[in-house]
């Protein structure tokens, strides 16, 4: 009798530990806040002042969120020289990219957004991903179509599809004259939620460009098996 009681009582335990820590971390992503960052942080490891930038917001807020997430495991820091570093492990990285890619499943107002801000008939897509990447390669090195990684160059250095170039929003205005009018751009940035890319087309064809938006990201094609270039 007593065996089966204390059974129960370290069953009890177990699942007030695993339901404790699943709550630390759905409450570390109950903010709008740190969901940024780890926007920011899924394309790459990034130091406070990079991910204090990017936010646009102060170094002590954005410090606050980042020991918010670290104290859930969602993040990790390391520190060179007189900067700290944070990155996304591997296991909170699957547990993003499936937030990122399954929330409008879940969100009628993400939907309703989405149709609202997303122009679909200028969205670029691949019929079958699992055997035309290929192909799109050699259309892009035949420079049939011209890839731009519209995100900030940083993101791009540290993993891009191959054969993409480094066009960041904010240059690409004052670099339109260096794309070719004639072929097809198509533009990605951060995956389906991402503006960056949206941005980029509306820009792009208010200069009677043909561009459209591919709406995956370096995470998506990574899971796919596509080796992701790197420089």
């Amino acid at each position: 009798m007593t065996k089966t009681t204390n059974q129960k009582i370290q069953a009890k335990a177990f699942k007030g530990i695993v339901r404790n820590e699943i709550s630390k971390i759905g409450s570390a992503l109950a903010d709008p806040n740190r969901v940024g960052i780890l926007d920011i942080l899924s394309q790459g490891e990034q130091n406070v002042e990079q991910i204090t930038l990017a936010m646009k917001s102060t170094k002590g807020t954005v410090s606050h969120h980042l020991q918010i997430l670290k104290g859930a495991n969602l993040v990790t820091a390391r520190k060179e020289s007189r900067y700290v570093y944070y990155s996304i492990p591997a296991p909170a990285l699957d547990i993003w990219h499936a937030l990122n890619s399954n929330s409008q499943l879940v969100s009628d107002k993400i939907i309703c957004a989405m149709n609202s801000f997303f122009d679909q008939k200028y969205e670029f897509s691949l019929l079958d991903h699992t055997t035309n990447y290929q192909e799109l390669q050699s259309r892009i090195k035949s420079g049939e179509i011209i890839l731009i990684d519209v995100r900030p160059e940083r993101e791009y250095a540290q993993g891009h599809f191959p054969g993409a170039i480094s066009v960041p929003l904010e240059a690409l205005q004052s670099q339109i004259s260096e794309l070719p009018s004639d072929k097809k751009i198509v533009a990605y940035c951060r995956g389906p939620l991402c503006i960056l890319a949206e941005n980029a087309v509306d820009i792009l064809r208010s200069n009677q460009i043909e561009a459209y938006r591919w709406k995956e990201s370096v995470l998506d094609w990574k899971e796919l098996g596509v080796n992701i270039s790197v420089n």
